[in-house]
């Protein structure tokens, strides 16, 4: 069984290195304001969303190539509808990237006072309640968005800086991550795991995504690295070690 603390010198230089670096690259025509287009973006939002994010090309292909810091930077500055839906589609390129699976992303976008519902609530809760409230909270009643599952909501969470009561930080939570941790490779996890009485975690469960977010800030202050570091490790790394 592998130590986390054996990968320190590679947590250490993700911490320097890569925080603001971690993009992905989107081709630009999968998010146009045609009705045929594979997500269909409201034209207005489309338009701000161009002003705000550069276009560059690869290979003759035009891509939208957003960072972890460009998701944060969008954050609105105002809590008008424009700043809010442009908001949420950032996190929806820089996380889908192909435009996800079937219509689930077609679904949120045009959403549109919904996910302004969802966003206002957010913000007016941060600190106020436990991520497993907050979850619950998303998942169902009349803060659900039709199409948004764990795995975008907690996107979402993580981009607006969410903190549960005590100060834990909302991370994102989707099937990758939750395989990843449910693989046991580093003894400093399942020594959590183990403390907390779980065998494996469920990324579709409440109380799993507060112990979850636990879990990942006490290995990170036990290794003194950021919570990014331990992220982008499992995500990136681990799958290839």
């Amino acid at each position: 069984m592998k130590s986390l603390n054996d990968f320190v010198d590679i947590l250490n230089a993700i911490d320097k290195e890569l925080y603001y670096a971690d993009a992905s690259r989107s081709i630009k025509k999968i998010w146009s304001s045609k009705k045929d287009s594979r997500i269909t973006v409201p034209k207005e939002i489309l338009n701000n969303f161009n002003e705000i994010h550069k276009i560059n090309k690869y290979n003759e292909v035009n891509k939208y190539v957003i960072s972890r810091k460009d998701v944060f930077n969008s954050l609105p500055k105002k809590d008008n509808y424009l700043s809010i839906i442009t908001f949420y589609l950032t996190v929806l390129v820089w996380g889908y990237p192909n435009g996800g699976r079937g219509d689930n992303i077609n679904n949120i976008i045009n959403s549109k006072d919904d996910i302004v519902r969802q966003y206002l609530y957010i913000k007016e809760n941060n600190s106020k309640l436990n991520l497993n409230e907050i979850y619950s909270k998303l998942s169902k009643g009349n803060l659900k968005i039709k199409g948004m599952g764990p795995s975008t909501f907690t996107k979402v969470l993580y981009f607006m800086e969410f903190k549960n009561r005590d100060g834990i930080r909302a991370l994102i939570f989707d099937k990758i991550m939750e395989e990843l941790i449910n693989l046991k490779a580093f003894k400093e996890i399942n020594n959590i795991l183990y403390k907390k009485g779980f065998k494996k975690i469920d990324n579709k469960n409440s109380d799993h995504y507060l112990h979850y977010c636990e879990l990942m800030e006490e290995v990170a202050d036990k290794l003194n690295v950021s919570l990014f570091a331990i992220e982008y490790f499992l995500f990136y790394i681990l799958r290839t070690i």
